[in-house]
């Protein structure tokens, strides 16, 4: 039977979501290889180790009886019976008997990374074992009523950061909960007085989107990184993050101190149409993308809804629609999108959200009623590489033939 290095590399390797499903469904039948992953991928488990050295290559491959060893040890890091120093030295000395491979695999789940393109959604499609880990998400503002008064946040153009306090342990995670890699806010976090708590914000940087996106996707932390910001714009205890309270726009918050690079986000209660439009405006003349719309005293809630709405310009541009493509999970045997050539050039980029269940299931029984059309796509921006940032389907353009 493959070991559980194996099994991972094979993961790794397969090229796209569905081979990496059937890869991932016969990984799971390896003695050991579920745990992994759950210990891997599990949010509300966490080790008290930031950062691990690179270990001097052994000789020993990693076998069932050794994964037994490092889950003994993980779970006493997660119950912090095993901490610090101590928990270092252990870690170190442990990984220090085995080849690459097996190295790999320890570095692998105590960093609570996969890095095979694959997260928990993912794993969860093949065989329910992951904890879900959900944030308040933001309907677009078209089309829904909003309620006034209402809170109005400007909207940046940065990465979702979540961090989490407790017991003196810090984690820095995405809206996906995956860990994230920023030194300098992990160690004021871990200082700073304040523990057992949850900030929601946004983490940017001077040089935009894509720039900070390589940083944080990276392994090695770039000096680079330094320079990002992070906006916060909600805090409350752990308790009350998981039971998902009522938050209060009007809260008191602590004050990082002299932490220029963390601050608290500036957001205006409106109380008609008129001052949001003004907020709006002003938010966009002062390089915001946009603005975030919040009911007074709505839930925290796990999912996207309308308690968070997010309003922003969008640009639209007619395209020819060149293809179309089979969808996903629940658009299986429907159209997932399609592909389109940007004007001017011969870029050729996929668009996926803006269909209707109706429409995805007639353009995949009858192609050519949007193949070779053209049609209108909204979009946030252009990329550096020239493709469009957030394409979404509008209509097609009947009155266009180029």
């Amino acid at each position: 039977m493959d070991k559980m290095t194996e099994v991972l590399q094979k993961i790794r390797l397969a090229q796209g979501t569905l081979c990496k499903q059937a890869a991932l469904k016969m990984a799971l039948e390896v003695p050991g290889f579920e745990d992994f992953v759950v210990w891997t991928l599990n949010p509300y488990k966490t080790f008290g180790i930031s950062h691990l050295p690179f270990w001097p290559e052994g000789l020993r491959e990693f076998r069932l009886s050794d994964w037994i060893t490092l889950e003994y040890y993980l779970k006493s890091m997660a119950n912090r019976t095993l901490t610090g120093y101590m928990a270092r030295v252990t870690i170190n000395n442990f990984a220090s008997d085995f080849d690459a491979a097996g190295q790999d695999l320890i570095r692998t789940v105590i960093q609570r990374d996969l890095r095979a393109g694959i997260g928990a959604k993912t794993v969860n499609k093949v065989k329910k074992i992951i904890p879900s880990f959900e944030v308040q998400l933001a309907y677009p503002s078209q089309g829904i009523e909003i309620v006034f008064p209402c809170r109005v946040d400007p909207k940046i153009d940065g990465v979702r950061l979540i961090t989490l306090k407790e017991d003196g342990d810090v984690r820095l995670l995405s809206r996906s909960g995956k860990p994230l890699n920023i030194p300098w806010l992990y160690k004021y976090f871990t200082d700073w007085h304040e523990d057992n708590f949850m900030l929601d914000g946004e983490f940017h940087h001077p040089e935009g989107f894509q720039h900070l996106m390589s940083l944080i996707q990276s392994d090695i932390p770039s000096p680079s990184i330094l320079s990002g910001t992070y906006a916060v714009f909600h805090h409350m205890s752990v308790e009350e993050f998981q039971k998902g309270v009522q938050f209060e726009p009007d809260h008191s918050l602590d004050d990082f101190g002299a932490e220029s690079r963390i601050y608290h986000i500036e957001y205006t209660i409106v109380h008609n149409a008129a001052e949001l439009d003004a907020v709006y405006n002003k938010n966009l003349l002062q390089g915001y993308e946009g603005v975030m719309i919040k009911k007074l005293k709505g839930l925290y809630d796990f999912k996207r809804s309308k308690n968070w709405l997010k309003l922003k310009p969008v640009q639209t541009l007619d395209v020819l629609c060149v293809d179309i493509f089979e969808g996903e999970g629940k658009y299986k045997d429907m159209m997932g999108g399609v592909t389109i050539v940007i004007p001017g050039t011969q870029l050729l980029c996929n668009v996926g959200s803006g269909f209707t269940d109706d429409e995805r299931d007639n353009f995949w029984r009858c192609p050519h009623a949007i193949k070779d059309k053209v049609i209108e796509v909204g979009y946030q921006e252009m990329t550096e590489d020239g493709l469009l940032r957030f394409p979404r389907y509008y209509r097609i353009r009947e009155d266009k033939d180029e």
